[in-house]
C-alpha cells in the first residue's frame, strides 16, 4: 500500500494509538496499521478505524479496558507550580 501523504511504501504492522479524552490519556494497544517508511504516518483499514472510533464514541468504557498504566508528566515551563490549565496560552 502506498502512503496517502507522501506516496512511499507502507508496511503492515501493529502500533499503539494514543488519544486524549477530556484530560485523560488513552492508549489502544496492538492496533493493525500500515506505517510509512518515509514519513512515519499510520493508516488503518476501514474496520480497524471503525473499532477505534466506536471505543472513543462510547467514552472508552471501563469494561473494555485491558489494563491501566501510570504515565509520568513533565513540564518545561519555568513556573513548575502551575498546571497546564493555568499557564497562559501564546506568548
Amino acid at each position: 500500500m502506498a502512503c496517502i501523504e507522501c506516496s512511499k511504501t507502507t508496511e503492515p504492522t501493529t502500533v499503539n494509538v494514543t488519544m486524549w479524552r477530556d484530560k485523560q490519556l488513552v492508549v489502544v494497544e496492538n492496533v493493525a496499521a500500515y506505517v510509512c517508511h518515509e514519513c512515519e504516518e499510520q493508516f488503518y483499514d476501514e474496520q480497524t478505524g471503525a473499532k477505534i472510533l466506536d471505543l472513543a464514541n462510547k467514552g472508552f468504557p471501563k469494561d473494555k479496558m485491558v489494563r491501566e498504566i501510570s504515565v509520568p508528566v513533565y513540564s518545561i515551563d519555568e513556573d513548575l507550580g502551575k498546571t497546564t490549565d493555568e499557564i497562559p496560552k501564546g506568548g
